[in-house]
């Protein structure tokens, strides 16, 4: 048999534990387990183990009262892993002794040295926008997210505070202030997802944003 697509679609080479396969799938050299969105698992060759991986009861009482969800999958194993979201793009992020904030549904894998908690974005006082709780890793450690379409990354400073539809902004320097913000007008739609009105502010020093088309 043969085919162009035998060269096209070859395996990649692993450059570290998390590699890019293509624009739409991560590719996972396993040694230490990591974290990945329950249902992701594409194929995976060696011995690989999944289990379901609770929050424990404090994150189970955060994501009761939020009505935000990381369902994950404790992976474990010797094995190179394959991981996607139906079309979705894939962007890796390595964080080093850092905190970095993340939009839940866009949580793809990350490495089980870093930890993870669900906060609330600042500012939301009387304010019941669905998706404006997110999830916080820390430590040191490969994070892949997910994006519809390529992302765009834009730098923050205090002399240059950035204003980001709230259902746009995947992932961002947990460093930076954030506050959430109603439309100027009642009749205004300046957002291209959110519906409600909502723009999120983020203000800082030598801090980035992860935006989604």
């Amino acid at each position: 048999m043969r085919s162009d697509l035998f060269a096209e679609a070859a395996e990649v080479d692993a450059t570290s534990a998390f590699t890019l396969q293509n624009a739409k799938m991560l590719k996972v050299s396993f040694g230490a387990d990591i974290l990945a969105r329950q249902g992701s698992m594409v194929a995976y060759q060696g011995a690989l183990e999944f289990a379901h991986e609770g929050a424990g009861m404090s994150g189970f009482l955060k994501q009761s009262l939020t009505g935000e969800s990381l369902p994950l999958m404790r992976c474990s194993g010797q094995a190179e892993g394959f991981f996607a979201v139906g079309e979705m793009d894939v962007s890796l992020l390595y964080i080093e002794n850092d905190r970095l904030t993340l939009n839940s549904h866009s949580v793809l894998a990350f490495e089980t040295s870093l930890t993870f908690d669900i906060v609330r974005v600042e500012g939301l006082s009387g304010v019941g926008a669905h998706g404006l709780f997110n999830v916080v890793v820390a430590g040191t450690g490969w994070v892949a997210i997910t994006t519809v379409g390529q992302p765009l990354v834009l730098e923050v400073s205090d002399q240059h505070p950035t204003f980001v539809d709230a259902n746009a902004a995947i992932a961002w320097s947990a460093g930076l202030r954030s506050s959430v913000h109603r439309a100027v007008t009642l009749g205004a739609v300046i957002g291209r997802g959110s519906g409600e009105g909502f723009h999120m502010r983020f203000e800082g020093e030598h801090g980035v944003i992860v935006v989604q088309a």
